[in-house]
């Protein structure tokens, strides 16, 4: 269900290169801005979702990967 998704997400996030880790960080923290500013920016987390998962599960692989820890 969605709490095995949540820890499946937690462990691979916890087994990246802290280079990575740091970027996550600062993309969650401009996704955080611009919903504080949704009412100007027209942005609701829906648009955002569409906007940021095609670039952040970009290749297969890591799809792949995403996938097959759901589970």
């Amino acid at each position: 269900g969605s709490d095995d998704m949540v820890h499946s997400l937690w462990i691979l996030i916890q087994q990246m290169p802290p280079n990575n880790f740091a970027l996550l960080v600062d993309v969650l923290s401009l996704l955080k801005e611009t919903l504080m500013f949704r009412e100007t920016n027209k942005m609701s987390e829906s648009s955002l979702a569409v906007l940021f998962a095609p670039v952040l599960l970009h290749s297969q692989s890591n799809m792949q990967m995403f996938l097959e820890n759901m589970h």
